[in-house]
């Protein structure tokens, strides 16, 4: 079957989450050789270049966009407890999400190792290429599933979020649900961990004791070392662990701030997010 123009379009707008050398990177793997374009060609002009390509190619870059997606949406995190819910196959999700998810919905199996499923509500799920790639361009609520990290990434209005909790408490566990990431939490990650790149303290005049600083950011290769000498150094009387909240870190890998919203960037931080929520 030919895939429409529209298709096509829609693809485009699926990988503008790539900058142009990681699209002709990905393009270069996927696309023969006689397909290829110049590096130097915009963006606009590669539905021409995937016009009668195999239908299972352009799937694959549809894929590899959602995986990157999954890399980079901001999204608010949702967790559950693992040991209450064995780890399930796409047929088995489809089959929970069938009986405890009002409306029509998508499941796609994205990638192994660790398990990756997008779950996204407005239409069915499709294994038609052309179907796929127009209801793309149309929805914005999704869901990353992590299914054997207990986690999930979601972002979408409230009722899709809704939709996602009930059927995560329904199928998946009763304590299913969105997890804050605390003060707290970052601290104890920061001690935890070395080589602090990032650090924001929130300094409110009730716990910092002064007015006319909001917050104070630090940036560095090692942070918890350059406030020990920075204080040592310069006989510096503030006590940077208690002078207020920390709201925000990171290790250069991941990145994480006061609130329901996170945003993945490794899959190797899959692990560091759940041991963080269980404590």
């Amino acid at each position: 079957m030919r895939i429409s123009q529209e298709a096509l379009k829609a693809l485009e707008e699926v990988l503008t989450i790539f900058d142009q050398e990681e699209k002709n990177a990905l393009i270069k793997s996927l696309v023969p050789k006689a397909k290829q374009i110049p590096m130097r060609e915009p963006l606009q002009k590669l539905h021409k270049e995937f016009d009668g390509l195999p239908a299972d190619s352009l799937k694959r870059l549809w894929e590899e966009a959602e995986k990157a997606l999954s890399l980079r949406m901001e999204g608010d995190l949702y967790s559950y407890d693992i040991e209450e819910q064995p780890i399930l196959d796409k047929k088995e999700l489809e089959e929970l999400l069938s009986a405890n998810l009002k409306g029509a919905h998508e499941i796609y199996h994205l990638r192994n190792d660790p398990k990756l499923y997008l779950i996204r509500s407005g239409q069915k799920t499709t294994k038609s290429t052309e179907k796929l790639l127009l209801n793309s361009r149309k929805l914005t609520n999704r869901a990353f599933l992590y299914p054997e990290y207990g986690l999930a990434i979601v972002k979408g209005n409230n009722t899709f979020q809704k939709k996602i909790k009930e059927f995560g408490s329904k199928s998946l566990a009763e304590n299913f649900g969105p997890k804050s990431i605390k003060a707290l939490d970052i601290k104890n990650y920061a001690r935890k961990t070395e080589g602090i790149t990032f650090l924001e303290i929130a300094t409110p005049h009730e716990i910092s004791g002064f007015d006319g600083v909001d917050k104070m950011q630090f940036y560095g290769k090692d942070i918890a070392k350059g406030l020990y000498g920075l204080q040592k150094r310069h006989d510096i009387r503030i006590n940077f662990a208690n002078v207020g909240p920390w709201v925000g870190i990171s290790d250069g890998v991941l990145h994480l701030k006061v609130g329901k919203t996170v945003t993945l960037h490794n899959y190797s931080n899959l692990a560091k997010i759940q041991l963080l929520i269980e404590q």
